[in-house]
């Protein structure tokens, strides 16, 4: 008989999917008795020749605990805006035996999607392959509940003939219509409503909650595996908060990572992780370990220093969330920042397709809140979100002056947020040429020119949001940030005067899905437009 230990299985998020709070999966071990033969199972249709013969264990999902799970190698959420599915990786040491196995596993998200769940095997040398996926949205209809009980006994609820209460009589349902169950009653043939028919027990099969059967092959007895699947249920996102004094040219800055868990199962003990990536979002940190159960997962591997990501957040404290549960989260501060006024020209999207014209997808004014020290507002990285203004004085509660989009500032040592567009400075863009060097990869040259007609000189900065890799091969300023999602120019216009930017770039992408420098997703009612005015002048 093969033998099933706890495989882990939970949602949880923050903010799938903030596309993080999440997903999280502990379940607990079941072992077959003793006393008991081992019991075959069919094989589903779509199992391979080699899994024909399996042994079938059911498995339940454990209430959340405070205690740690001695089968769990890690558990990773990996969350993104509302538009993308939560991607969760759930690593766990399982005791499988040789063959087939079949394992089904309860308590899973109602919002699951099938196509996405895959398992692999972490252990050196080892053979785990997946033979079949099933899964059940846990959806019990009253005709599903009646149907397997036709031509059995049920119980029937009828009026007595005063009409003045019910009476519980033997029935035989003979079917169900789309109006209700069908009985014979006393010989009688009568349709009742749905829920004045009674039946012994759930009919064998049925799944009243959200269950994934999975069919596997192995080679070992035991094995560390990765389960990986999407959902939509567990959310999070960057929450800011600015706190200005009034004629100062400084703010406090705090940062909270929210998430939420509407997957209907507890998230116990998952590290999660926040991108704004649309290209490819599949970066995950590195899962801590306890003791030597990872000896053959790649989390035992030390991960290298990196510089804070402007794309990832990344929670790495094992976070717990009941069913429905929000939190908000610091990630830094509150931190002293210095604040510059600028306008922003935004760049259409690299790559550009051949036979598309150039144009400014933004022109915006911005207000830029730079850590004092220049060193990076948290170290486990920044993405975009919202900013809450408040304006406060020593002797008054803080008052607020509404939302506004922020994003993180190059090197996460600060954060930007966004003032609405600025119509006061005219810009243009030109293309100047355009050359195919292969499939996917161009080289292009761009001009653009910004005017100023007022008396004080500005600050503009140039950004190029970028899909894929590229690389800049020459400009005539400087760029005073290359990212993986953009790079940027800084040029400061003389009153009443233009100044002209020019550079080259080669790009090599072939997803065209077009990254912007401001997300849709972030834009928020702003407040007062004379918030922080002394510090704009």
């Amino acid at each position: 008989m093969v033998s099933f230990a706890a495989m882990g299985h939970r949602l949880s998020d923050l903010p799938c999917s903030v596309r993080g709070a999440l997903l999280a999966g502990a379940l607990a071990g079941c072992h077959p008795s003793p006393a008991k033969a081992p019991q075959a199972a069919k094989p589903p249709p779509s199992a391979a020749p080699e899994a024909a013969a399996v042994h079938v264990e059911t498995v339940a999902l454990a209430p959340a605990s405070d205690k740690p799970d001695p089968t769990r190698l890690g558990l990773h959420v990996l969350v993104a805006d509302e538009s993308r599915p939560v991607v969760v990786r759930d690593r766990r040491r399982l005791i499988l035996g040789k063959g087939g196995l079949r394992m089904t596993l309860r308590g899973v998200p109602r919002d699951l999607e099938p196509t996405t769940v895959s398992i692999r095997t972490l252990t050196n040398g080892a053979h785990l392959e997946l033979v079949d996926v099933r899964f059940y949205d846990g959806q019990v209809t009253p005709a599903a509940l009646l149907a397997p009980y036709a031509g059995k006994p049920v119980v029937a609820y009828l009026w007595d003939q005063k009409g003045s209460g019910e009476e519980r009589q033997p029935a035989t349902l003979l079917g169900v219509s789309e109006s209700g169950p069908v009985v014979s009653v006393d010989r009688q043939t009568r349709l009742l409503e749905f829920g004045r028919v009674a039946v012994p027990a759930l009919p064998e099969g049925l799944r009243p909650e959200p269950t994934l059967e999975l069919v596997v092959s192995s080679d070992r007895d035991t094995q560390d595996v990765e389960l990986t699947y999407s959902c939509h249920s567990v959310r999070a996102g960057m929450q800011y908060q600015l706190f200005h004094v009034p004629g100062a040219a400084t703010a406090q800055v705090t940062g909270l990572l929210g998430v939420s868990n509407e997957s209907g199962v507890p998230l116990s003990q998952a590290l999660v992780t926040l991108t704004s990536e649309v290209d490819e979002p599949t970066e995950f940190a590195e899962t801590e370990t306890a003791g030597d159960k990872s000896a053959t997962t790649e989390a035992q591997r030390p991960a290298k220093k990196q510089p804070p990501s402007t794309t990832f957040v990344r929670w790495t404290s094992p976070l717990s969330l009941a069913i429905g549960e929000r939190a908000l989260l610091r990630l830094f501060g509150p931190t002293e920042t210095r604040l510059t006024r600028k306008v922003v020209v935004e760049g259409p999207g690299l790559p550009i397709a051949v036979g598309e014209s150039a144009y400014n997808a933004s022109i915006r004014a911005v207000l830029d809140a730079e850590s004092l020290d220049e060193a990076p507002l948290s170290e486990a990285g920044l993405v975009g979100g919202q900013a809450q203004l408040f304006e406060r004085l020593a002797s008054e509660p803080p008052r607020a002056y509404g939302t506004a989009a922020a994003r993180p500032l190059p090197g996460a040592r600060g954060l930007r947020v966004d003032l609405g567009t600025e119509n006061q400075y005219p810009a243009s863009r030109r293309l100047v040429s355009r050359r195919s060097l292969g499939r996917c990869t161009a080289e292009t040259a761009w001009e653009v020119t910004v005017s100023n007609p007022t008396e004080a000189p500005v600050l503009v900065e140039d950004v190029e949001p970028v899909t894929g890799k590229y690389r800049l091969i020459d400009s005539s300023v400087p760029a005073i940030a290359t990212e993986a999602d953009h790079f940027v120019f800084a040029m400061t216009v003389p009153p009443g005067g233009q100044s002209t930017l020019k550079f080259r770039v080669r790009t090599m992408g072939c997803v065209m899905a077009r990254r912007h420098y401001w997300q849709p997703s972030w834009n928020k009612g702003w407040g007062k437009q004379s918030w922080n005015s002394e510090a704009r002048k």
